[in-house]
């Protein structure tokens, strides 16, 4: 079957390629998370409103030299404003964050890294420094943020708790993300890359201008 129903709404939805656990329903924004033996709802996440960004679901792209598709999206936002959080996928079914914020894209990964989950998080302030290995790492920011809004095919179902962020660049420009759940660490090994050379297809047309 290509496609099936949602079980809150009864809506229409493509199941023809549905890779991930969770999904946003595009008609009554229920969380939905797909099983073995079910489709459920689990409440629902607010609608993302409509922004600048040219990026859409189905677009796609490359990083790296291998291929990428946009399956989601999550609109994290903290008290000063808010920015993206697209979910993708690769041909070989690694998935990934692509970040944008003002122009700027970071390509990020989960890792793990049990020296990481060591350190003080109260250390963690801007302008302050860490060493992990033989990388330093200065803390460029620290923030209060939460999911405003999602839509698509998502990894995990989109909590709006409050976590807090912390952003890291090294000297030789690699840069980390960090978050916290309660006492759960989360680390993303990103990489930053001018618009350009991500090589998107299938942007979306804003105001008559296609990108």
């Amino acid at each position: 079957m290509n496609e099936t129903t949602c079980p809150q709404c009864g809506g229409q939805l493509d199941a023809s390629r549905w890779p991930t656990a969770f999904r946003v329903c595009p008609y009554c924004q229920s969380t939905l998370e797909r099983t073995e033996e079910s489709l459920k709802a689990l409440g629902k996440v607010a609608h993302v409103q409509p922004d600048l960004s040219p990026i859409q679901i189905g677009t796609t792209g490359s990083f790296k030299g291998k291929a990428f598709d946009v399956l989601g999206r999550i609109r994290r936002a903290w008290e000063d404003g808010s920015w993206n959080e697209w979910y993708i996928e690769f041909t070989d079914g690694t998935e990934a964050w692509l970040s944008e914020s003002q122009g700027e894209y970071h390509v990020t990964v989960a890792v793990e890294n049990e020296e990481w989950q060591a350190f003080d998080r109260e250390d963690w302030q801007p302008g302050g420094s860490l060493t992990a290995g033989k990388t330093s790492f200065l803390v460029t920011d620290r923030r209060e943020t939460w999911v405003e809004a999602a839509e698509g095919m998502l990894p995990y179902r989109p909590e709006t708790e409050k976590s807090i962020q912390v952003d890291l660049v090294s000297n030789e420009g690699a840069f980390l993300s960090l978050e916290f759940e309660g006492e759960e660490l989360y680390i993303y090994q990103g990489f930053h890359l001018p618009f350009d050379e991500l090589n998107f297809k299938n942007l979306r047309e804003l105001d008559g201008w296609k990108f």
